[in-house]
């Protein structure tokens, strides 16, 4: 519900009294602050009354966010009203809006402002993540298994999800292959200890034709949390894993390498953990030999020469 004055409306008079012009005492604990006038169709509802929608795709509530909604509600009220649905008996499905609910729990509210809307079960799923995709307020793990929900419980193919949340399919097979990451890999993302960009390069390793690509993707995730890798590192990291895939199914007449020793394959992981791009070792019988640190880019480098502490 929009507060503004749209275009081209009148002023409103300023024979209001001292009231429009000091604002209102702040709230005691447990009130619910200043209100919006009241608005045609927006109920006050016992919090009580009202529960939380089991089709919700937003799973993870942020407690300091929280805490600062529940903060500005004690003070300012609830300026948008939430969305509910008729349940059993004299209770209400929340379809939009848990938030603000939780939060005007935690303020001490009693009662909140409600939009009431004749909301078929099977189309709760569906506004509810319209209303999060619009907010922005969805993880990008919790958007795709949105996606996935509505795919399975409502039978609809992709093209029809994209049509009712207003995304194009390519974004929605895009977001829907986030699931093919293992679960380790999904929380880390879903608790910010890796972002968007990191899940993206990590998800390469599902198509590289690995023997164990969820060991692969769950192993290059712990090293990027533990080197506290870049994105651009992440893709290299990446890459050389799948060379090494390549090179372990593909001969290379290029080098005479071919039944390297178990030692130095260990350093060549060992250097590519640390320096997180590709690296190759090549020794003769003899054990001379040079070491190859591979980069695409002079950003790559620049980093590779951090990470070596040369300045």
């Amino acid at each position: 519900m929009s507060l503004g004055t749209a275009n081209g409306a009148r002023r409103p008079a300023l024979g209001r009294g001292l009231s429009a012009l000091i604002p209102p005492k702040p709230a005691a604990p447990g009130e619910a602050g200043p209100q919006l006038p009241a608005t045609p169709g927006v109920l006050m509802l016992g919090i009580e009354t009202i529960q939380p929608s089991r089709s919700q795709p937003r799973k993870n509530f942020d407690e300091a966010a929280l805490q600062e909604l529940a903060s500005s509600i004690s003070e300012h009220g609830i300026l948008q009203p939430v969305v509910v649905r008729k349940s059993v008996g004299s209770s209400y499905e929340l379809v939009a809006g848990e938030r603000r609910w939780r939060a005007a729990q935690r303020a001490g509210l009693k009662e909140v402002p409600a939009v009431l809307k004749d909301v078929a079960p099977q189309d709760v799923l569906t506004l509810a993540l319209v209303e999060n995709l619009q907010r922005a307020d969805l993880n990008p793990i919790e958007e795709a298994e949105a996606y996935k929900n509505l795919v399975e419980e409502l039978k609809l193919t992709q093209e029809e999800v994209a049509k009712r949340v207003g995304k194009d399919r390519t974004t929605i097979t895009n977001s829907l292959r986030l699931l093919k990451l293992p679960l380790p890999v999904r929380d880390a993302v879903l608790n910010g200890a890796l972002s968007m960009g990191h899940a993206r390069a990590i998800l390469a390793l599902a198509d590289a034709g690995l023997s164990q690509p969820e060991e692969a993707m769950n192993r290059a995730a712990r090293e990027v949390m533990a080197n506290n890798l870049s994105v651009r590192a992440t893709e290299a990291l990446v890459r050389a894993r799948k060379a090494d895939a390549d090179r372990a199914t593909t001969p290379d007449d290029t080098t005479t390498r071919s039944s390297a020793s178990a030692a130095v394959r260990d350093l060549e992981d060992r250097l590519r953990q640390r320096l997180a791009v590709k690296s190759v070792v090549r020794a003769n019988k003899e054990g001379k030999g040079t070491i190859e640190l591979h980069f695409q880019t002079l950003d790559e480098l620049d980093a590779l020469l951090a990470r070596m502490g040369v300045n």
